[in-house]
């Protein structure tokens, strides 16, 4: 779920091949159904989502390897397919330029899409099949934390320099789906996981 500067609420409706928008100024609820899945006749999975720079919605199209832009005033989409064998794409951000950044869970690699020029760059974590989830920008620091699903590790990325650094968690299995850097201290970045039922974070010491 996404809000806006207008505060319109965009969802991902990953059972019906589906984008929701709600205005709560008028109560509307407006449905798109994603165009890969009608074209397909199969549900394209709509999973993560991001607002760029512009302003444009961007939609993680999972089951058909493929990201979209939506235009947040008519809903007319835009879809483009990602670079690299058997993404699984999952989540997706927008960093402190406007620039989405998407989870490639399956090819375990993070991806950087430059909202104005539309290109992507790759960026691989030195944990082989790492299962990277999702990208959490760090938007006072410039960099991004990323979980590393498949080897239980938490990951920070300079994108300038293309530097990891990786965290090991402390038990197995932690399946941590979701990240966010603390807005009153840069150094702190919680995690929670779904079978581990566990919340934590990691803080750096300098």
């Amino acid at each position: 779920m996404r809000v806006l500067p207008d505060n319109t609420v965009w969802l991902a409706n990953i059972g019906a091949n589906q984008v929701i928008r709600f205005d709560p100024a008028t109560s509307k609820f407006t449905f798109w159904d994603v165009p890969a899945g009608v074209k397909n006749h199969k549900n394209a999975t709509p999973y993560g989502m991001a607002v760029d720079g512009a302003g444009y919605v961007w939609v993680v199209e999972n089951a058909v390897d493929q990201i979209a832009r939506v235009d947040p005033k008519t809903g007319a989409f835009e879809e483009f397919p990602l670079p690299v064998k058997d993404p699984v794409a999952r989540k997706a951000g927008a960093d402190w330029d406007g620039n989405i950044w998407v989870g490639l869970h399956g090819a375990g690699k993070l991806l950087k899409i430059d909202y104005k020029t539309l290109q992507m760059t790759e960026f691989t974590p030195p944990s082989q099949d790492a299962g990277v989830y999702l990208a959490d920008p760090d938007m006072k620091n410039h960099v991004l934390w990323a979980t590393l699903h498949h080897v239980d590790k938490i990951a920070r990325l300079d994108p300038a320099t293309g530097a990891w650094t990786e965290f090991p968690l402390m038990t197995a299995e932690t399946d941590v789906r979701r990240l966010e850097v603390d807005p009153n201290n840069s150094k702190r970045i919680w995690y929670s996981g779904v079978l581990s039922s566990k919340l934590g974070f990691i803080e750096l010491l300098k």
